[in-house]
């Protein structure tokens, strides 16, 4: 595969990423509104659980799944690539939030 292709795949995979991300943080902030405040602390607990599993099950396949399949079919040093690649992508993600948020927080 072509670096640039490894390249679009690892910055789709790190965008659609950072949007669940978001998504879920925007959950969790709303979560008292949209359940009411007297959700007992067992069912809320166990939502929380269920949340990290289903984050961990959906980052995973974003961000492991095509490293994965790469390497199973021998096209290991493409699958090492593009693992290190999105890692790559999510890092600069991850400087340019802490950028605009630090900047959104000082105006």
């Amino acid at each position: 595969m072509k670096d640039k292709k490894m390249w679009l795949y690892a910055g789709l995979n790190s965008l659609g990423t950072f949007a669940y991300v978001l998504l879920v943080a925007w959950f969790m902030s709303n979560a008292e509104n949209i359940f009411g405040k007297k959700v007992g602390e067992m069912y809320s607990g166990a939502m929380i659980l269920l949340l990290l599993i289903i984050s961990v099950l959906v980052t995973g396949l974003l961000v492991l799944g095509r490293p994965i399949l790469m390497f199973i079919n021998g096209r290991r040093r493409e699958s090492i690539y593009l693992l290190a690649a999105t890692n790559v992508c999510l890092f600069i993600i991850f400087l340019l939030t802490i950028l605009i948020f630090g900047w959104i927080i000082k105006t």
